[in-house]
């Protein structure tokens, strides 16, 4: 354990880690006590989202050399950070005078030093048939777990072209991030592409259609047009029974109040409903490839790093 120390301040006073340490429960008392999100936190250390969130998980432990950039990013020195943490404490002197000290074999312990002949430095016939202790074979080095791809979450485009009256989007659409829970969401980004928009603008009702006509509206503002007016008609999910079941479940998200829905959510929802087709979450997990046309993503814990 004394190896896995080297000091920072020239007295020797506070010892830093050199080996990763798990401060899953540290950094999540720490990030909540100052109110900072985990994007907030991987934004001010400059990585990933992803990053911050295994460590936090306990999934990863956090490399020595991110300890001060952490501890920066949580607005805390390097000593509130590893206050309390396994294998995280002060130097100590007596601790490295104890591995410089020299050490005996176990033969030179039972040696009778008065009775030996002065031998010259490099050891006579006598000592050479003495028994040498044998040397601990080394520890097997710890196999190299690659990090999961980057997760980069997209900026949002900006919203072009004309909103009508009462059409303004909310923050009702989150960002596609790894917090979210599993289930299907509206994707921001793939809200304001050409094929989207043309969909969201198919599923608006007909008075919706003529008002827009031949104008750009942002696909954010159809979004919620369709959230607030047109899902609440009876035709927009009471034909549910006869439409394919990747269209049922757009139909829904649009419907969410949240701008998704969960696995649960959604098959509950689909439960409900008269003459829908059961289905369950391992169904719904592998429709995600289907739903890439449309404005919605699937978000699925079990492919952290490979999400769709």
């Amino acid at each position: 354990m004394i190896d896995q120390f080297t000091n920072l301040e020239p007295d020797g006073d506070l010892a830093l880690p050199t080996s990763s340490l798990d401060l899953s429960a540290r950094m999540r008392d720490l990030r909540n006590r100052q109110g900072l999100k985990q994007s907030e936190v991987a934004r001010r250390m400059g990585l990933d989202p992803s990053i911050p969130s295994l460590w936090e998980q306990g999934k990863r432990l956090v490399p020595a050399n991110r300890l001060q950039a952490l501890a920066h990013a949580l607005e805390v020195s390097i000593e509130e950070l590893l206050e309390g943490v396994s294998g995280a404490g002060r130097g100590s002197r007596a601790a490295d005078d104890e591995v410089d000290r020299p050490r005996r074999g176990a033969y030179g312990d039972l040696l009778d030093e008065r009775g030996l002949r002065p031998r010259p430095a490099e050891g006579g016939p006598l000592l050479r048939l003495l028994a040498q202790a044998p040397e601990p074979p080394a520890a097997p080095p710890e196999p190299e777990v690659p990090p999961p791809p980057p997760w980069v979450i997209p900026p949002r485009p900006a919203l072009v072209g004309w909103i009508p009256d009462g059409w303004e989007p909310s923050e009702r659409v989150p960002d596609i991030s790894p917090e979210l829970a599993d289930g299907y969401w509206l994707d921001p980004v793939k809200l304001e592409r050409p094929t989207p928009r043309q969909l969201l603008r198919s599923r608006l009702c007909e008075a919706d259609r003529a008002l827009v006509g031949d104008r750009e509206v942002p696909g954010a503002a159809m979004a919620e047009r369709i959230y607030q007016h047109c899902s609440k008609e009876p035709a927009f999910l009471g034909v549910m029974a006869r439409l394919p079941l990747v269209e049922t479940i757009v139909r829904c998200v649009l419907a969410a109040e949240r701008g998704g829905l969960t696995d649960g959510e959604l098959v509950e929802m689909l439960r409900e409903r008269g003459g829908a087709v059961p289905v369950s979450a391992t169904l719904l997990r592998r429709l995600r490839d289907s739903v890439r046309p449309y404005p919605i993503r699937r978000v699925d814990a079990d492919l952290f790093g490979r999400r769709r």
